[in-house]
């Protein structure tokens, strides 16, 4: 049984009296999600280079206006506490654009699939399908980086944090479990939750992707 096609529209720039083309409104639609949702993904990508950039000026700018506003040289405490953000912003913005590069490139093929899709071009469900394990291997990638750089980077910067905090205030640390107190409890949750909740969502457009693509292969199949 074959499946319906979409309507029939005049082909642009045709033959005359030439028969008009049709599109099928199922190419259509799963190409324009590609292209929509890795414009989305590049967006991101951009998002997250800009806010890095803006946030390791910040803390220079911020760190000059304190030098030039104190009565007298900055403390050894200010200055640990600037040092120790600026390398943890420095590290974490180093490795989150180790990791995003490949999905911003997978991200292009995407937007290049979705195009084909929208021409109707049906050898592009196999790429769309295809494309499921490339990203399967970006996000491989990320949380590989995230396991073992940014999310134990992150968690020392916050006990260094809490520490000089500590130090300052003279406040003792309340005992907690094995993650500490209350606070870093939550902090460590955070830290570990937040990326495993962003892989989680990543991991649900290929797979949707490639069951999408599959669906559309045995229909025109038939």
């Amino acid at each position: 049984m074959t499946s319906p096609q979409g309507p029939w529209i005049p082909s642009a720039g045709g033959v005359p009296g030439a028969p008009p083309a049709y599109v099928d409104r199922r190419m259509d639609t799963i190409g324009t999600v590609c292209i929509v949702l890795a414009a989305c993904e590049l967006a991101w990508f951009v998002y997250q280079l800009v806010a890095s950039a803006l946030g390791m000026l910040a803390i220079d700018v911020g760190s000059s206006w304190l030098s030039s506003k104190a009565p007298g040289p900055m403390t050894p405490e200010m200055k640990d506490f600037i040092d120790m953000t600026r390398a943890f912003m420095r590290t974490s913005a180093i490795w989150n654009l180790v990791r995003t590069v490949p999905c911003a490139v997978l991200s292009g093929v995407l937007i290049q699939i979705g195009l084909r899709l929208r021409r109707g071009d049906r050898s592009a469900l196999v790429s769309a399908r295809t494309w499921m394990w490339w990203a399967f291997g970006a996000l491989l990638v990320s949380v590989l980086i995230q396991a073992l750089v940014t999310i134990p980077a992150g968690l020392e910067y916050q006990r260094l944090m809490t520490a000089k905090m500590n130090t300052w205030t003279g406040v003792r640390p309340p005992p907690g479990g094995p993650f500490g107190s209350g606070i870093n409890a939550w902090n460590t949750a955070w830290a570990v939750l937040g990326p495993v909740g962003g892989i989680v969502v990543m991991a649900a457009w290929p797979v949707a992707l490639r069951l999408w693509a599959d669906k559309l292969v045995q229909q025109t199949a038939a």
